[in-house]
């Protein structure tokens, strides 16, 4: 996708609407950059005993998540194979891929150190350990790092074409 998700649901699966949030809390946020999702919320885990302190089976890929049919949340091999072909563009925008520095957000509802207009974490759907999951850094430097979160701190999600 060319720009983080924005799903937010009136109905169907409503418990996302609790697992989810625009940075600040401030809905214009989100309008332009996107909501941060758990872990959980981004791979479509709220139903079952898979998430925080309880490790998933191995999902298969591509996992869809909370993105839209057609499309997945990304594994981390596929967050690896992203960084490769972003470094050897001369803009990340080259393959319709805008990062957009919306910051996050953790459990107790605070941005972190770097925060909005420095840094970006999308989730992959791998998990660490039981309490932890994989995702992707771009900071304002453009540099790209993986790391791990807990599953309960809000994340972006871009989904990526199956």
């Amino acid at each position: 996708m060319a720009e983080d998700l924005k799903y937010a649901p009136d109905s169907g699966n409503a418990a996302v609407g609790k697992h989810s949030w625009c940075y600040e809390d401030n809905d214009e946020y989100c309008e332009k950059y996107g909501r941060l999702y758990d872990w959980t919320a981004a791979v479509d885990t709220l139903d079952s005993h898979c998430g925080y302190n309880h490790n998933c089976e191995p999902f298969d890929e591509p996992r869809q998540g909370i993105c839209p049919e057609g499309w997945h949340i990304p594994s981390q091999k596929e967050a690896v194979e992203l960084r490769t072909i972003l470094s050897s563009a001369d803009e990340d925008d080259d393959f319709g891929f805008d990062v957009q520095l919306s910051g996050y957000r953790n459990i107790k509802g605070q941005t972190g150190s770097f925060g909005f207009g420095k840094t970006i974490i999308y989730w992959t759907i791998d998990q660490y350990t039981d309490q932890y999951a994989s995702n992707f850094i771009f900071s304002s430097s453009m540099a790209v790092a993986y790391s791990w979160d807990f599953k309960f701190d809000a994340r972006s999600v871009r989904c990526l074409k199956d």
